[in-house]
């Protein structure tokens, strides 16, 4: 379940804010394939890679720790598995929509799943957690999707195992999170970009080294930016006469 849920939310919040800031998605937007395509496409690879780490996982349990599948409860784990990946692609999405670059969003989601996969009962049973994390957890997908997908491997229960509340939580997650990430999605960095960014955005003006006039620039430079240029870049006081 954390293979799926990183695969999807992780992979698509940070790989998205990060092609943000290279400038991907601004040239992606401008082609003639449709952006809701692109996205698609972002969210299908994503549960295919999400698809191969449980695929792995399940194939350790089952060899080393003996972990049965059962064919009655396979279809309710597939759909568990595709409801959990899609809401966390769409969640991912809205982690890159808020993201003011991709370093952000690595934080960010680094910040928010790891601490829900213990409340969620992740790595830790959910009888040995407190009362307050348990309902913490109730909050969040994270731990209906966990719930929902280890019903469909116990060996005591009956049924198709279908966790019906669980799969209606995350499917309310994901469509909450599509039309934030609508809402509010960017296509192109935040005005001012990186600090990076902003230092290659400064105007660039060749001097010669007999007049200090300029060599190079579109346009003839004034007094008062010549005195800027030449007190903040190089450090010295420009005469009038220098730049007249």
């Amino acid at each position: 379940v954390f293979a799926a849920a990183s695969a999807s939310y992780t992979n698509i919040g940070t790989g998205t804010a990060y092609q943000r800031d290279e400038g991907v998605l601004k040239r992606v937007k401008g082609t003639p394939l449709p952006p809701w395509i692109y996205m698609a496409g972002k969210i299908t690879s994503a549960t295919w890679i999400a698809a191969i780490a449980v695929v792995i996982m399940m194939t350790v349990g089952v060899v080393v720790y003996g972990v049965e599948i059962y064919l009655r409860t396979l279809p309710a784990a597939i759909v568990t598995f595709l409801v959990g990946v899609g809401c966390f692609a769409a969640l991912g999405l809205v982690v890159a929509a808020f993201s003011p670059s991709g370093s952000a969003a690595t934080a960010i989601t680094n910040a928010t799943l790891l601490p829900l996969a213990f409340f969620s009962g992740v790595f830790i049973v959910s009888d040995q957690l407190p009362d307050w994390m348990e309902i913490l957890g109730d909050i969040f997908p994270l731990k209906h999707f966990n719930e929902a997908f280890q019903a469909a491997f116990d060996p005591l229960a009956t049924g198709a195992q279908f966790l019906w509340w669980d799969l209606a939580v995350m499917a309310i997650g994901g469509v909450a999170g599509v039309l934030v990430a609508v809402r509010f999605f960017r296509w192109e960095k935040t005005p001012g970009g990186t600090p990076k960014s902003r230092k290659q955005k400064q105007p660039s003006v060749a001097w010669s080294k007999t007049d200090w006039t300029p060599t190079a620039g579109p346009s003839q430079i004034s007094v008062s930016s010549a005195r800027e240029l030449g007190r903040d870049w190089l450090g010295i006081e420009l005469k009038s006469e220098y730049v007249a």
